[in-house]
């Protein structure tokens, strides 16, 4: 009788092994997709290319899937003469920091958890140029910004320079015209390449056909689910964590078998 009762106890432990595994391995695989997920932040400078003494307003969008402590620190490189907060707003409301200081040196606005929550918090600042700032001086901006304490990187602007050239959506500056005149000059460039190769007597039937074999390649390529050029392989987080799951309750249920085994011999 306490042999039976042993062996049932062994079989519950067994059990209680793998379910146990099972869930911690399931929760890694949550945390990770939410770690993963739509949490980001992006800043935009509404004047890259102030004059000294100007007042630049920075317009920093948080995006949070959930709500969470958010830890938010800007710092600059040279100081500005100052910086003033300008609203705090996420969709209709108003969250209000407990914690928000601002100088020209650093920018630091902390939320608490239950005053956020899924979408964008919004963070706008404004900094002063200097008056002594001299032509083409830089001010750059770095950011520390935490949720929940993990780090995110920040996209868009993070620099300004005194009396500078705006910067483009595409992230270059100069005026669309010089643009036009880089394309025009580099199209000239190609028709007369093409007409020098023309003019010596080269064959433009080979490119053609390597072209259609390189184009042939490529839609055999996506035939074959293989990924063509330009194009990014998928993550495959999710099944990776799903192997590992499955791996640990494996172990787990041949560690609990052996032990049962080892049990009922000593018995």
């Amino acid at each position: 009788m306490a042999e039976r009762t042993a062996v049932v106890k062994m079989k519950h432990l067994r059990y209680a092994i793998v379910l146990s595994i099972i869930l911690i391995a399931l929760g890694g695989v949550v945390g990770a997709a939410q770690a993963s997920g739509d949490v980001s932040a992006d800043r935009t400078i509404n004047d890259t290319a102030p004059d000294a003494g100007d007042t630049v307003a920075v317009d920093t969008d948080i995006t949070l899937e959930s709500g969470a402590e958010v830890d938010f620190v800007d710092n600059a490189t040279p100081a500005f003469e100052d910086a003033t907060f300008e609203r705090f707003e996420q969709g209709d409301e108003t969250p209000q920091p407990i914690v928000q200081t601002a100088d020209g040196e650093a920018v630091v606005v902390i939320f608490d958890e239950e005053d956020l929550s899924s979408g964008t918090v919004t963070v706008v600042y404004e900094v002063t140029i200097p008056d002594d700032a001299d032509d083409g001086e830089r001010f750059e901006i770095e950011s520390v910004i935490k949720i929940d304490g993990s780090e995110i990187s920040v996209t868009g602007d993070n620099s300004l320079t005194v009396g500078g050239e705006q910067e483009s959506e595409s992230g270059q500056s100069g005026s669309g015209e010089s643009s036009n005149t880089d394309t025009d000059s580099a199209d000239d460039g190609a028709e007369t390449e093409t007409t020098s190769a023309d003019e010596n007597g080269t064959d433009s039937a080979d490119d053609e056909d390597t072209n259609v074999t390189d184009d042939e390649e490529t839609a055999s390529e996506d035939e074959n689910g293989d990924v063509t050029e330009g194009e990014e392989a998928p993550s495959d987080e999710s099944g990776g964590g799903l192997y590992t799951m499955i791996g640990l309750a494996f172990l787990g249920l041949v560690c609990a078998n052996g032990l049962l085994a080892w049990r009922q011999r000593k018995s």
